[in-house]
């Protein structure tokens, strides 16, 4: 799998114990995650900003091939129990 991230086939998050998980990249460009951490799914979010500040500051700095991680995590609506008593 690691062979995969690093062709650019798969993003590579990690959970809530800092074990990697692997998400299959449908695309040229990586995605960011926010991982829901009671039931362990994932929704892409968008990273606009992310990839803008990562590229700026990479501009700014003269390194080159700079890479970044930007890891989201919470508790979704339906797994979230202070939500579920109040609805």
């Amino acid at each position: 799998m690691t062979a995969f991230a690093e062709a650019g086939r798969a993003d590579v998050v990690r959970d809530g114990t800092g074990e990697r998980l692997f998400r299959h990249r449908p695309g040229p460009d990586h995605r960011h995650y926010l991982i829901r951490t009671a039931c362990g799914l994932s929704l892409p979010v968008d990273a606009d900003p992310v990839e803008t500040w990562a590229e700026k500051i990479a501009r700014t700095s003269g390194f080159a091939h700079v890479r970044h991680t930007a890891e989201l995590s919470g508790r979704c609506p339906d797994c979230d129990p202070e939500r579920a008593r109040a609805r």
